[in-house]
């Protein structure tokens, strides 16, 4: 499963860039691990079913008191 989640420049989150990770069954695949502060909600807006060629996709809109404040160095 893909995890599509759009607005994350509007909460507080930490998005580092993607790497591969070589112990996995598919290691061709970038992998990316994103850090969410507490209190982020999400908002469903699509569920894509998988195919012969593609994961099944689940599209997420981040929302929620986890706003990102003035003075917080979260990244986008």
């Amino acid at each position: 499963m893909l995890l599509v989640i759009r607005g994350l420049e509007t909460v507080n989150a930490i998005v580092p860039p993607n790497s591969f990770v070589l112990v996995t069954p598919r290691r061709q695949v970038p992998e990316q691990e994103v850090i969410l502060d507490r209190g982020i909600n999400f908002i469903v807006e699509s569920v894509l079913e998988a195919t012969e060629t593609s994961r099944r996709e689940v599209h997420l809109r981040a929302t929620g008191s986890g706003a990102r404040q003035e003075g917080l160095s979260a990244q986008a």
